[in-house]
């Protein structure tokens, strides 16, 4: 709740959306449905990495799910260098955010029906008892290691993975954590 209250509406930009700074490492849990882009920093949603874009991104997290976690992700110093040239070509109420706070990452929100700030903090501010989706650590380094593995074999046909375990271990959760990361890399992913 304390992340919500961080919420500033932005002086002249389209009615409803607010900046919002993180700190490195910071999650929020994300309900209902919301547009989101970053302006400064990255963030990571579910495996899907959000870099500074003009381009707003559509989250839809349905309240019978578990809810995806965005997390601001530290970045290294020639990623920094590019987030602060397209910086460069943001409006000026959000280079003075950016210049006047220290948030490693900024993020743009909106896409909701009203402008209201109440409405944007609901979505980011789920019950407590609501099911949240926890990645395990092993997710990321199967993603790196199963699109360098596809680059490198140049294949004709595209590569298949085949997920298997008991139940209730995670396959699921595995499969849509891995197709949000694959994503970035090849123009298509089934998930059957």
């Amino acid at each position: 709740r304390r992340i919500s209250k961080r919420l500033v509406p932005r002086e002249n930009g389209p009615p409803g959306e607010h900046l919002l700074g993180l700190r490195n490492g910071e999650e929020l849990s994300l309900s209902g449905s919301l547009s989101i882009r970053v302006v400064h920093g990255l963030a990571d949603v579910w495996g899907a990495k959000l870099t500074p874009s003009h381009t707003f991104v559509h989250i839809v997290a349905p309240f019978w799910q578990a809810l995806p976690r965005l997390r601001a992700v530290k970045q290294s110093e020639s990623k920094r260098a590019a987030c602060e040239r397209l910086q460069v070509e943001e409006d000026d109420d959000i280079r003075k955010f950016v210049a006047s706070h220290s948030w490693p990452t900024v993020l743009v929100m909106g896409g909701l029906k009203s402008t209201e700030t109440v409405e944007l903090r609901e979505c980011l501010t789920a019950p407590m008892g609501h099911p949240r989706l926890c990645a395990s650590r092993a997710f990321s380094s199967l993603a790196e290691k199963f699109n360098a593995l596809a680059v490198a074999s140049g294949l004709e046909e595209p590569p298949v993975l085949l997920v298997m375990g008991k139940k209730n271990v995670g396959k699921s959760s595995c499969c849509r954590y891995l197709v949000n990361a694959l994503l970035q890399g090849f123009g298509e992913v089934c998930f059957l």
